[in-house]
């Protein structure tokens, strides 16, 4: 898809389904400035020509011209821009893994003010689940409320752990997903149990 530099944040709010209000994300609006002159974390607005060619990318040069720029960002427009990546072709990788568990402060903006809330409003424990294929590592940090979303990716197990609310290191559900995003500490060890096939054939005639 190609941007128009004019168009760029209603393109950007179309791409990631208005995830952020107006009050909360202001990404675009400053005159196009050779980034690698500014000090490290002091961009707070992405210059419309970055963002374009930014967003215009595929998705493997993206989280690298991301890992090239990410350093001259604030931390809210480093977790800003990360969500939109995320929900917009974000998959469990080594590297999405390095840049989602950033050393970074205010992490809490990689969520919208409304997954905020929604995050407060769920109970102390729940079950969530993820669809794998026998060879495939259960153990990303990715996750849903929904079993039946799980069930919609059509892998041949469906793996189910139980979780604190506490354990919750984002909510998002601009996908309609109701994806979860586990602390790193509940990437380490097998917890969890596995559902069969059966059990995501009987899942998926509630859809």
């Amino acid at each position: 898809m190609n941007i128009d530099i004019k168009d760029a944040q209603n393109v950007y709010n179309n791409l990631i389904d208005n995830t952020f209000n107006k009050q909360e994300n202001k990404l675009f609006g400053i005159k196009q400035i050779d980034i690698n002159t500014v000090p490290d974390r002091s961009l707070h607005q992405l210059p419309y020509e970055t963002a374009e060619k930014l967003f215009n990318l595929s998705s493997n040069q993206r989280l690298q011209y991301f890992e090239e720029i990410k350093e001259k960002m604030s931390d809210d427009l480093y977790w800003t821009v990360l969500r939109a990546l995320w929900i917009d072709d974000g998959i469990c990788s080594e590297q999405w893994k390095k840049l989602m568990y950033a050393d970074r402060k205010r992490q809490h903006k990689i969520m919208k003010s409304s997954d905020r809330q929604a995050l407060r409003k769920l109970p102390k424990v729940m079950p969530v689940y993820r669809a794998c294929d026998e060879k495939e590592d259960e153990k990303n940090f990715n996750w849903t409320l929904d079993s039946n979303i799980a069930v919609r990716f059509h892998k041949k197990h469906i793996a189910i752990r139980k979780i604190k609310k506490s354990d919750i290191y984002a909510y998002f559900n601009s996908r309609n997903e109701k994806e979860i995003i586990l602390k790193p500490k509940l990437l380490e060890g097998n917890i969890h149990k596995r559902a069969s096939f059966s059990l995501t054939l009987k899942c998926s005639n509630k859809i």
